[in-house]
């Protein structure tokens, strides 16, 4: 883009630029990378508590979980 004045090579995918723009203007508004990691990691820590509750269980120890993907147990209990 910086080498070309801002054109693209060919037709310029505009739902892509706006949906781009649009998730840059959602993360400001949430307050940032900050913000949302910390949203994200409260989330999961509420899934998992919800999910234990019920009898599920982790793959992995909590302290190697991350906030965005966790994998839980299949129950042997139909």
């Amino acid at each position: 883009m910086e080498d070309h004045h801002g054109k693209w090579r060919f037709t310029s995918p505009t739902h892509t630029v706006r949906a781009f723009y649009q998730a840059l203007e959602e993360l400001h508004q949430e307050g940032g990378v900050a913000a949302r990691y910390q949203r994200y990691q409260n989330n999961q820590k509420l899934l998992v508590q919800g999910m234990e509750e019920l009898g599920f269980e982790c793959l992995l120890p909590h302290e190697m979980h991350s906030p965005f993907i966790t994998s839980f147990r299949s129950p042997q209990h139909p």
